[in-house]
């Protein structure tokens, strides 16, 4: 289904006419303090959580991607923006609702197994004990982390 609804900015937020047809838009991102690897188009694509309570909302497949530096200089209002993402409505059943965004804190990653040895006789590039002492670093905060990041986006129905 092609997308008809209505969005357009309003103050602080978002208007929108979902009530027949959802509605598209793209929102810009300024993650450049994130760590290199958490800035990869595909790894905010598979981790960015969308969340539309009283609604239906959705982040487009393959919609996530870094700005070029052409389009950051050449477009004043994506200057502050180092990444885009769109973004689909299809159900927004109250008349005010907040879009989040969110990127979850991630467990301990796969490579942490692959360099940890519990032997420390045998010399090999690996550290003894890394996934132990990450376990403990991890137990040492609270459980389940807060969010990387949260993005709150005002949501205003207009039909």
């Amino acid at each position: 289904m092609k997308p008809s609804g209505s969005v357009y900015g309003e103050g602080n937020g978002l208007t929108m006419n979902v009530s027949d047809d959802p509605a598209e838009f793209t929102v810009g991102l300024n993650l450049k303090e994130l760590p290199a690897a958490w800035q990869k188009p595909a790894f905010l694509a598979q981790h960015v959580r969308v969340r539309l309570p009283n609604g239906q909302a959705s982040l487009l497949p393959n919609s996530v991607r870094l700005l070029t530096d052409d389009e950051q200089s050449g477009q004043p209002v994506l200057a502050p923006f180092t990444h885009v993402m769109r973004l689909r409505v299809s159900k927004l059943a109250a008349p005010t609702a907040t879009l989040s965004l969110a990127l979850p804190a991630p467990e301990t990653p796969e490579w942490v197994a692959a360099w940890s040895t519990a032997n420390d006789n045998t010399p090999a590039p690996r550290t003894f004990g890394l996934d132990q002492i990450l376990a403990g670093v991890r137990q040492s905060y609270p459980s389940p982390l807060p969010p990387v990041f949260t993005v709150q986006l005002p949501l205003k129905n207009d039909k």
